[in-house]
């Protein structure tokens, strides 16, 4: 009969167990670093997640004399903030969010006493003056999960997952095991992804990478759709609700620009339609005098293509940051 004293390690199978976690250790970094190296040999580059954290660690490195960017992925994907710096000599911060209404992030600008920098908004006429105002959702939950309060732990796990996020290919979501075994039942294995986030929230968006006709009918097909264009006294209504935090930042010694990025063929379209520019970026122009910069009235923002329309390419980025930096006169 078993000692009802006997320690719990007698118990314990026994067995060469150091050497076997170090058998499993070696076999898992050998798997993780093949992985790694194939992902990598076939083009695949780490990527920050594009999510409110990213976000949020962007705002707090907003100087009182910063330029901001607000808007969409347009200006995500067009403007590179890191060029920016080096042409303009001034701390550049990326805020845009895919989707989104710059108002939100306009606002809170406008309520730190603190700022009295240079705001360039990236305003695409079917999203700031959509009725519904669906699209002002996504930047309101960034700003209210971002800037509350977090406890260290939460931080702590934040900065190690994007330390990992910012270099190694296979924490890419694409690449995650779940989705490779249901890419392999497929039959297929996953497509290297067309856009890759930089740390200061640079979508890097690669066109060669993806079928553009598919995502150009994706997005004609949402532009058409979504949202509800304004009677005058809604559009009105959101062009005062943009005069008022830029009334607060101008006071402040601050500058506020308005920017319309380039777009093309059928979404050119689309918009045109939906959203005349008579109607919205002109009367928006009247009551903002010289602070608005259309790309069709600049030929040197104009002559830029969209693969899908509606973005720029990574490849032509570092030429429109530079036109655009000219443009404004940053």
């Amino acid at each position: 009969m078993p000692s009802s004293t006997s320690s719990s390690s007698d118990r314990l199978p026994s067995g060469p167990w150091l050497k076997t976690w170090l058998l499993v250790a070696i076999i898992s970094f050998l798997a993780l670093g093949s992985w790694e190296l194939l992902w990598r040999s076939r083009g695949a580059l780490p990527s920050r997640r594009g999510g409110y954290y990213l976000w949020t660690q962007a705002y707090h490195r907003v100087q009182p004399d910063s330029i901001v960017l607000l808007g969409t992925s347009r200006i995500q994907a067009g403007v590179n903030p890191e060029l920016l710096a080096k042409i303009t000599n001034r701390s550049t911060i990326q805020l845009g969010i895919h989707g989104s209404s710059p108002i939100p992030v306009l606002d809170l600008l406008a309520s730190e006493a603190w700022f009295h920098g240079t705001v360039v908004v990236d305003l695409v006429p079917h999203i700031t003056f959509d009725a519904t105002r669906e699209r002002e959702r996504d930047p309101s939950e960034y700003i209210e999960a971002g800037l509350r309060s977090v406890s260290p732990a939460t931080r702590t796990e934040s900065y190690l997952t994007a330390l990992a996020d910012q270099r190694l290919v296979f924490r890419r979501p694409d690449y995650a095991a779940r989705k490779l075994i249901n890419d392999v039942l497929k039959g297929s294995i996953p497509n290297i992804p067309y856009r890759s986030f930089d740390d200061n929230r640079f979508a890097r968006l690669d066109f060669t990478r993806m079928d553009t006709t598919a995502r150009t009918q994706e997005l004609r097909q949402r532009i058409a759709t979504h949202g509800r264009a304004p009677d005058e006294d809604e559009r009105d209504e959101t062009i005062a609700r943009i005069m008022a935090p830029v009334s607060k930042i101008e006071a402040r010694g601050g500058r506020v620009m308005f920017i319309r990025m380039p777009t093309t063929g059928g979404i050119r379209e689309i918009e045109e339609e939906r959203y005349p520019r008579a109607v919205y970026w002109d009367v928006l122009a009247d009551r903002f005098p010289g602070k608005t910069f259309h790309s069709d009235d600049f030929p040197a923002l104009a002559r830029f293509d969209c693969p899908d329309e509606s973005h720029i390419e990574f490849r032509d980025t570092p030429a429109f940051t530079t036109q655009l930096a000219s443009v404004l006169g940053l």
